[in-house]
């Protein structure tokens, strides 16, 4: 009889227990990255499109606002996605990446890239016009 209330409590207790890590569902940052193509329009007029699949990222410039007069693309290989993060390869040159988000909408992320010798950082909203109403001081 003890062990039929047990059973019957078990998922009660799993669900009130949804705050508790690792039995919360949290999209992954791959799942978050691929979603789309993330957008940036920089303070000097130039604008970027960051695309991330499960083996790349893909950096294109463009040198106006309206991502049409094309300047350059920069493809790096991801080596693993991880929580809150992802390595990333160009050139032999390893990059460890953080990426924060925001979690209520999902309408922006914030990437900061580090490898012995160079920096990345790229701010990307989810579409064109979020990205023109929130430009960013590019390098």
């Amino acid at each position: 009889m003890k062990l039929k209330y047990i059973l019957v409590l078990i998922p009660f207790f799993l669900i009130s227990c949804k705050g508790i890590k690792g039995l919360d569902y949290k999209e992954s940052t791959q799942s978050i990255l691929t979603r789309h193509n993330w957008y940036e329009v920089c303070n000097n007029s130039k604008s970027r499109i960051y695309t991330f699949t499960s083996s790349s990222f893909t950096k294109t410039e463009y040198d106006n606002e309206d991502f049409t007069d094309f300047n350059y693309k920069k493809e790096f290989q991801v080596l693993e996605y991880k929580e809150n993060g992802l390595r990333l390869q160009r050139d032999n040159e390893v990059y460890n990446c953080s990426v924060v988000y925001d979690v209520k909408d999902l309408k922006y992320i914030q990437m900061e890239c580090n490898s012995q010798n160079k920096f990345i950082l790229l701010n990307g909203w989810s579409s064109k016009d979020l990205a023109a109403q929130n430009r960013a001081a590019c390098y």
